[in-house]
């Protein structure tokens, strides 16, 4: 999909919950984020937009909504003890998250294996992604429960 058919698709999921007035003003700014950083641009302004710019109490709607979906569903482990979570996130649990793993994940300077691999890490700090990421998600109910 392109930088135009994304803008599009945003302004159009945005304008029922825009002040009438705020309309114009926030295709310019959609068209404006999609020149200069593309699509994912436009994706991450839309929180931004609807706090401006949205109806009364919109904003917090939105963002009661995504709390309601916040889930950690916990698959079965593969052979060798892998295993695979689905983490669906607000944007809170997202700021929170990223700043746990985000530091933690960084390869570190000098080493020469590929930076995907585990190992470019300290011993130290191979497993403090997972233990972060694990913390983290203790407040999370798994998929099907009821949240607190």
């Amino acid at each position: 999909m392109g930088v135009g058919l994304g803008v599009v698709s945003e302004f159009q999921a945005l304008r029922p919950m825009l002040r009438n007035e705020a309309r114009p003003t926030v295709l310019d700014r959609l068209v404006q984020m999609g020149a200069e950083q593309g699509r994912r641009g436009v994706r991450r302004l839309r929180p931004a937009l609807l706090a401006k710019f949205g109806d009364p109490g919109v904003f917090q709607e939105v963002q009661d909504a995504a709390g309601r979906l916040v889930a950690l569903d916990r698959r079965v482990g593969d052979v060798l003890g892998a295993f695979t979570y689905r983490l669906v996130v607000d944007a809170q649990g997202k700021a929170a998250l990223e700043a746990a793993i985000g530091p933690l994940s960084a390869p570190v300077p000098g080493a020469r294996q590929s930076p995907r691999s585990a190992s470019t890490r300290a011993p130290s700090r191979r497993g403090s992604s997972r233990y972060a990421a694990r913390r983290l998600a203790g407040g999370i109910p798994l998929a099907g429960s009821s949240r607190r």
